[in-house]
């Protein structure tokens, strides 16, 4: 007979917390690693965002990615 092999939930909790703590150290060191690229490949999206918004009158801070941070900020903030 096969031996089951252990699914996540059937392993104790000190186990569980050391997977999953080990699983987001890679993926923040995945997003480190990548981010120049991502900058990189995203800046001249945000460029594009930014001056349509200048075109059309709007204030640039308040346009994609910005908007996002500054509703965050706001959030802390209050």
């Amino acid at each position: 007979m096969a031996k089951r092999r252990r699914q996540f939930y059937d392993r104790p909790i000190h186990q569980r917390v050391g997977i999953k703590v080990f699983e987001g150290l890679i993926s923040a060191g995945a997003v480190y690693l990548l981010s120049p690229y991502l900058i990189e490949v995203l800046a001249p999206i945000q460029a594009q965002i930014n001056a349509g918004a200048a075109a059309g009158g709007q204030p640039v801070s308040n346009v994609g990615t910005s908007k996002v941070a500054n509703n965050i900020l706001a959030a802390a903030a209050s």
